[in-house]
């Protein structure tokens, strides 16, 4: 969930990630444009706790090749979108939350940039936006949902 929340990755970019697509030294993750919204690549970086623990993922992996899927199950098969779902069904459930959505990862991803005091050209770039208009939306929101959000899924804290 901590990368998740921490990239800003849509489901496809999320889902598809491959072992070669991760840097897990630098923290950089490239998207490539075979699962990006409009074909086209991007990097994205994490760091500090989401980045610990994403290595502490890869070092499980038991598939080792690097089109190997960076979501692997315990036998080494690449998890399906729905495995993955109910991974989050599950943490979300025991956080106590009751109802979400991968975007409210995302969203939840650029509102904490733009309150730690990224701009908005920035945040759009790191999302992958086209049109700087999406980003004015997704951080647009109400500060008091966006703060229940920003708390809700704090990754670190549950």
């Amino acid at each position: 969930i901590a990368v998740l929340f921490a990239s800003g990755l849509r489901r496809q970019e999320f889902c598809g990630l491959q072992l070669q697509d991760i840097n897990p030294r630098t923290g950089s993750i490239n998207v490539r444009s075979d699962t990006a919204k409009g074909g086209k690549y991007r990097q994205v970086y994490i760091t500090g706790d989401a980045l610990r623990m994403l290595n502490r993922w890869l070092k499980k992996a038991v598939n080792q090749d690097p089109t190997a899927s960076v979501w692997q199950t315990r036998s080494g098969s690449q998890m399906t979108a729905a495995g993955i779902q109910e991974v989050l069904d599950k943490a979300c459930k025991a956080a106590g939350i009751e109802s979400y959505s991968y975007h409210d990862f995302r969203r939840g991803c650029a509102l904490t940039m733009k309150r730690s005091g990224a701009d908005i050209k920035s945040i759009s770039h790191f999302l992958g936006h086209a049109d700087i208009k999406t980003t004015e939306r997704y951080i647009a929101l109400d500060d008091t949902d966006a703060l229940e959000t920003a708390i809700r899924f704090d990754p670190l804290k549950n």
